[in-house]
């Protein structure tokens, strides 16, 4: 049975507003009440309600996490560790890149009283429908925005620092002696700021080395979708292996999606790195495991969430959701394993 303030009032012989003051730690209240009332509290199991807390003006203590898919599954655990030390939970949202539900759960975050937001947009919306990740603005509820643009300039922002990742895992093969590199990708789309700034390391990385950059090199092999039949384009990867000019080495732009091609590589009955090497960005945990183990790039996630943590709870404690309009870029580390050659 819930345990009320009625309860330990009763127990202790004081009124309501005597409880609510001593667990407060209210100085009008001798200390020796205070611990009396408190050893009651803890006897009982009582626990104040958040919710008529909030109704009082107090703290929740409680931040909105927006997520598009459970893809960013490791930054939520991250963010989730990070804002327990500062004594604050989350409220963590999939919106499954839907618009419609990316609307209700800010809705439904203003309403549950949150204190901050950290926002990883869906990115791919129609005619920049941004206004409603706005809204908590005018409730003085800040926000900072993680890996994807932000609507207002004015507002912080903090990504991994993706053009330099791919550049970084570029002059590693290279340096390999590879020098047909295929990126593979699921889509470039302008919307997709972060395969945009790959791409665009890919070049830079060619360029840096005096190669040409070929566009038949640069090939889909899935698409954004929920549907997880259509992430993956087997087929494609079969074509690609197939050629005549055939790469001898292939980054793609995720650990799985190198993990999935690796599959169409040992089908083919080709060798890794012998015949064709392998390269992802991530450090998913089964790189190690694949066979060959996966080279990849250990993304700057952990700092990129920590740097988004402290973002919020400074914005909180000036109450000013302005005072910080700052985008910073973490780049990560390269961690070589056997799938792209010997060193």
């Amino acid at each position: 049975m819930l345990v009320t303030i009625n309860d330990v009032a009763g127990k202790a012989g004081v009124s309501n507003a005597m409880v609510s003051m001593a667990l407060n730690d209210h100085p009008k209240v001798s200390q020796r009440r205070k611990e009396q009332i408190r050893q009651i509290a803890d006897d009982l199991g009582y626990r104040p309600s958040m919710i008529a807390q909030n109704l009082l003006g107090r703290k929740t203590s409680l931040v909105g996490v927006l997520l598009p898919s459970a893809a960013y599954s490791g930054v939520l655990a991250e963010l989730e560790s990070h804002l327990r030390q500062f004594g604050y939970n989350m409220i963590a949202c999939v919106t499954n890149h839907d618009l419609t539900i990316e609307r209700q759960d800010i809705d439904m975050l203003m309403r549950r009283g949150v204190e901050g937001i950290i926002v990883l947009p869906m990115v791919k919306r129609e005619h920049e429908e941004y206004e409603h990740l706005l809204a908590p603005l005018k409730h003085d509820i800040p926000l900072v925005f993680v890996d994807h643009h932000t609507p207002d300039a004015r507002l912080p922002r903090v990504t991994t620092d993706d053009a330099a990742d791919v550049q970084t895992m570029m002059r590693h093969l290279l340096g390999l002696g590879h020098r047909r590199i295929a990126f593979a990708h699921i889509g470039l789309h302008e919307w997709d700021h972060c395969l945009m700034q790959m791409h665009q390391g890919y070049k830079t990385a060619l360029a840096q080395a005096s190669l040409a950059y070929d566009d038949s090199l640069v090939v889909q092999c899935g698409a954004v979708s929920t549907d997880e039949t259509k992430t993956f384009w087997p087929d494609t990867v079969a074509m690609l292996l197939d050629r005549q000019d055939r790469p001898d080495a292939i980054l793609a732009y995720t650990d799985m999606l190198a993990i999935k091609m690796m599959s169409v590589i040992h089908t083919k009955g080709l060798r890794l790195p012998q015949d064709i090497a392998m390269a992802g960005i991530s450090n998913h945990v089964m790189a190690p495991y694949t066979l060959p183990p996966l080279t990849s790039l250990q993304r700057g996630t952990e700092k990129m969430c920590r740097r988004a943590v402290d973002m919020v709870m400074h914005l909180i404690k000036q109450a000013d959701p302005y005072c910080l309009p700052v985008y910073e870029r973490f780049a990560g580390d390269l961690v070589v394993r056997q799938s792209s050659g010997v060193v």
